[in-house]
């Protein structure tokens, strides 16, 4: 609903100098957080800021009294429309903290100063360059050859993210963990299929209501609870009859009831029969666009389970204006034939497969469908946003037809990728890193890498929770062997990991002592340890029940707030009790209320016959090295596959 703006709040002259001071930071892909007084509810809401409305913005916030949107972030919305700050936000208000994200690309960035506050009435006009794909264009037989050499430099964890930027997906996935996964599976299926001759953009008029349904509602238990949820959210959309029939037959259908409690491994394996019976159950051709989209959205409920293995390359694009609009911009098909549109972008998904196996029409599609209505001007914050300006510019340069030009750009960029990154840009981070302990314990050592001087305990750089930790190892403390001589964590562990390279003790030791790196061990009996902290010899696999129970997930929460953590990087394998302490704590939190502004944990997708006990955690030891020796930077550490291995990664904020 739309929301009229305020110019009488006494928030909104600390919004306006955040805004101001932070502006660079924002459209960065950083955060600004204003901090108030500890009062009012805590809220999490999407706006939209637009040029050309100086009297309300749009939001995903529904009530039926518009007097009682939260104030704050009202105030919030002002200053960002008086500063010339368009596009999309989101904005959290959390304990008294405003925190305001920039979701996606500004149509406009005011060139006002930003040092002088602005009446809406005194916004400059800024004039944009048209949108790209309307230029008219040549159709060209390499074409095709040329857009596939500018997607395969995009990186595979930067595919991820553009999934992610979906709305089916940010507006969707945050109720995965409230349904079980069948239940949410049918949900996604059912909203997919209804996405069409929509209100407006669905980014706004579609999957953000269904957001605010779902959140404001309790998880239905069965097919006929979701039916009686949905049912007056489709009697107010356009088309409603068709709708409420598909929603009615789909809900009604045998293949319903084969996947209300079907399991996501079972869904990956099934997938390309599901699609055969959706369209039977439909009654639509297989490569109908709603039936395509549903597929879709079914895909994404695997990929949020990191069950990635399903077969979706034979699944078509989804092919509807935006989709035809960007292949007529691209130049490798003048047709508006829908066959030969799908058939053409499978021949451009085929040869990206050949340099990104794990590319599905998931990635594709969901690129193409966030760009293709972009002007030049959007199209470079686009990719400038997710990190990749450099590709940005090659694929304007693509789409503006300058052939020379773009030849010219990707023989330098080519250049430039293969030399190596030794900018340490680490300097302006707080970074952690965090590792597993190991079965396999050194009883002495001849030389220890830390001499007892240098010994630092993690107990110390916490406060609020040192009683959890000290409970937690009192706990285990029968598992020690009290007779051994303590030695530090680094070398006291003596698993593949820790010698998966000659040098491994060395770099770890190199990196702790920058100021601001932070390193902890997972210890399956001292919770967390410091590279330098003196343990007893010991003999326990790690419990993740034990360590929840005794708090370990807020111990590590609060390790982060005190020490003003920015950047966490974590190295696990995937199917260990290591990794459920990291997806146990509550990241999205943090997020909100500390310095942390990403966090990732790195595994091993184990490829081979056998040997993975060893091949992992070896594996696992030369990634983290290499990322060491990259100077900390996420974006250029590794290339897949690695040491003949997949590496994977999950983001959790």
């Amino acid at each position: 609903m739309r929301i009229s703006y305020s110019d009488r709040s006494k928030f909104l002259q600390d919004c306006e100098g955040a805004i101001v001071k932070n502006k660079n930071v924002l459209f960065q892909g950083g955060k600004i957080s204003i901090n108030f007084s500890a009062k009012g509810y805590n809220e999490e809401i999407k706006i939209t800021i637009e040029k050309t409305d100086h009297v309300s913005f749009q939001t995903d916030w529904v009530s039926s009294d518009p007097s009682r949107f939260p104030v704050r972030i009202k105030a919030a919305a002002y200053a960002l429309f008086r500063k010339g700050c368009f596009g999309d936000y989101l904005i959290y208000h959390y304990s008294g903290t405003i925190t305001i994200r920039y979701l996606k690309p500004s149509p406009i960035i005011a060139k006002q100063s930003v040092d002088k506050s602005i009446k809406p009435s005194e916004l400059p006009e800024i004039k944009t360059s048209k949108t790209t794909i309307k230029q008219k264009r040549i159709h060209s037989p390499l074409a095709k050859e040329q857009l596939v050499e500018i997607l395969e430099r995009i990186p595979w964890k930067t595919w991820e993210e553009i999934v992610e930027r979906e709305p089916e997906w940010y507006c969707m996935e945050p109720f995965f963990g409230k349904f079980h996964y069948g239940s949410f599976a049918v949900l996604m299926l059912v909203t997919g299929l209804n996405d069409y001759q929509l209100k407006g953009k669905a980014e706004i008029a579609y999957w953000p209501p269904i957001h605010n349904l779902l959140k404001n509602s309790i998880p239905p238990s069965s097919p006929k609870d979701l039916h009686e949820l949905l049912k007056p959210f489709y009697k107010n959309e356009r088309l409603r009859s068709a709708k409420l029939q598909r929603l009615k037959r789909f809900l009604k259908s045998s293949l319903m009831h084969d996947l209300w409690d079907i399991s996501p491994r079972e869904v990956s394996k099934q997938f390309r029969d599901i699609w055969d019976s959706l369209a039977k159950t439909m009654e639509q051709n297989p490569r109908a666009k709603t039936i395509c989209f549903a597929m879709k959205c079914l895909g994404l409920t695997l990929m949020m389970v990191k069950e990635c293995q399903f077969d979706f390359p034979a699944i078509p694009i989804p092919v509807d204006s935006r989709v035809m609009r960007f292949t007529k911009g691209t130049g490798i098909s003048a047709s508006k034939n829908p066959q030969h549109i799908r058939e053409i972008w499978s021949e451009v998904l085929s040869l990206l497969r050949s340099s990104i196996p794990e590319i599905t029409m998931i990635h594709l599609d969901s690129l193409i469908w966030q760009i293709a209505s972009l002007s030049d001007d959007e199209l470079e914050s686009y990719f400038g946003g997710i990190g990749i300006a450099d590709v940005g510019r090659d694929l304007l340069t693509f789409l503006q037809n300058d052939s020379s030009a773009l030849k010219e750009s990707t023989r330098l960029q080519m250049k430039k990728s293969n030399k190596v990154i030794t900018s340490d840009q680490s300097k302006k981070k707080k970074i952690l890193i965090l590792f597993p302990c190991s079965g396999r314990k050194n009883d002495e050592v001849d030389r220890e890498t830390f001499k007892e001087s240098e010994e630092k305990q993690a107990i110390d750089y916490i406060k609020d929770t040192k009683s959890l930790l000290d409970a937690g190892r009192e706990g285990l403390s029968t598992c020690l062997d009290h007779n051994s001589t303590p030695i530090d964590a680094l070398d006291r562990y003596d698993g593949y990991l820790y010698n998966s390279t000659p040098n491994f003790r060395d770099s770890i030791k190199e990196a702790y002592s920058k100021n601001n790196i932070h390193i902890l061990i997972i210890s399956a009996v001292y919770g967390i340890l410091t590279p330098s902290e003196r343990i007893h010899n010991y003999d326990k696999q790690m419990a993740a029940m034990y360590w929840r129970r005794h708090g370990l997930p807020k111990i590590i929460e609060e390790y982060i707030e005190q020490n003003k953590i920015t950047h966490v990087y974590g190295f696990f394998s995937r199917t260990t009790d290591y990794i459920k302490i990291m997806k146990s704590v509550d990241w999205k939190q943090l997020n909100v209320r500390s310095n942390l502004q990403l966090s990732r944990t790195y595994s091993i997708n184990f490829r081979g016959e056998g040997g993975a006990l060893i091949a992992v955690p070896q594996t696992l030891g030369k990634l983290l090295i290499s990322f060491i020796n990259s100077g900390f930077n996420h974006e250029h550490f590794y290339e897949n596959p690695f040491q003949g291995q997949l590496v994977d990664f999950i983001s959790h904020i």
